[in-house]
Order: C-alpha cells, then structure tokens, then sequence
C-alpha cells in the first residue's frame, strides 16, 4: 500500500509541472520568434523610410525639370560653354555645363550649376536638401541639339542627392530633361 501512495504523489507531480527542461527550450523558442519579429519589424520600418525619402527626391526634382522645362520651352538658347549657333550647326550638337538663354522678354539668363545648386543670375532652382552632380562619367550638364529647320532640343542630365532629416541616409538618383524648344532653330 505504501508503494501505491508514493507512486500515486510521483504520479500527481508529473501531471502537475513542467520539467525545467522544456522551460528552458519554451522560453529559447519564444526569445527566437521575438528576436525574428523585431528584426522584420524594423527593416520594414526603414525600407519604408527609404521609400519615403526617394518620393520626397523624385518630387523635389520634379520641381526643377518643371521650372526648367517651362522656361527653356519658350526661350532661345544662345549659346552654351561660350559655343553660339553656328558652332552647334556646325557639329549637330554642343554640351557643357553654363547655357545661356534668351528669354521671352529678350533678357539673356545663365543656367548653371554651382556647389550641387542649379541656379541662374536671379534664383536657386534648387529645393532645400537637394544636391546635384554630374552623372555618371559625363562631364556636363546639357547637350544642345540643333539643324537648319527644326527645334533645337535641349537635353539636361544630372544626379541628385536628397539627404533628408538628421540621421537618415541619403538617396540619390539619376535624371534626364529633354526640352524641345519652340523659339529656338527655326
């Protein structure tokens, strides 16, 4: 009788509890699945404040294209690194980085870029936080496309560089402008 009591308290313990063993390996599989949720949780969390900052450089870029477009669109380029017309028709194409522009009020304006600003004599084209460079391997800016007979086209090429608020980590890409001016090679 006294073998079935001690069998019978061993029994209720058993049923009871948990070892410590399977404690331990319950407490490693939840550290494991908290560890593995954390790390999905923030690397969502800063893709998508990369997304972010690049919706905020392709904006702020669209800013400078349309401003750009608008003006080059109605205005005559005179000439671009010091090289007028005729140098263009002579070889198709200029490029460089200073392109002057006749304007619809007949007032020449400079387009250049300086310290990562695109600017001319009277205004930073520039939104804040942006800086802009030469692309790639190109050594400038703009190519100007011209003939006898047709608009000239004016392409602009660029990077630009958003370095958003304190702490985030800039983005930056690559941009093209092409302009096909009215005023300009007719």
């Amino acid at each position: 009788m006294i073998k079935k009591l001690k069998n019978s308290k061993t029994q209720k313990l058993k049923i009871g509890g948990f070892t410590l063993m399977e404690l331990i390996v319950a407490v490693g599989i939840i550290g494991l699945l908290a560890a593995t949720g954390a790390a999905i949780f923030f690397r969502s969390l800063r893709g998508s404040s990369q997304t972010e900052i690049r919706q905020t450089l392709d904006g702020r870029v669209r800013l400078i294209t349309s401003s750009l477009s608008r003006f080059l669109l109605e205005g005559e380029i005179f000439s671009l690194d010091s090289l007028d017309r005729t140098s263009c028709l002579l070889s198709g194409q200029v490029s460089g980085d200073s392109l002057e522009v006749v304007g619809l009020d007949n007032s020449i304006s400079t387009i250049s870029v300086t310290n990562g600003v695109i600017s001319s004599a009277s205004a930073e084209i520039n939104p804040e936080s942006v800086t802009v460079e030469h692309q790639g391997v190109l050594g400038y800016y703009f190519i100007w496309y011209c003939g006898n007979g047709v608009p000239d086209r004016l392409v602009m090429k660029f990077s630009a560089t958003y370095s958003g608020q304190q702490g985030d980590t800039g983005v930056s890409g690559d941009y093209d402008i092409e302009v096909t001016m009215r005023n300009s090679g007719q």
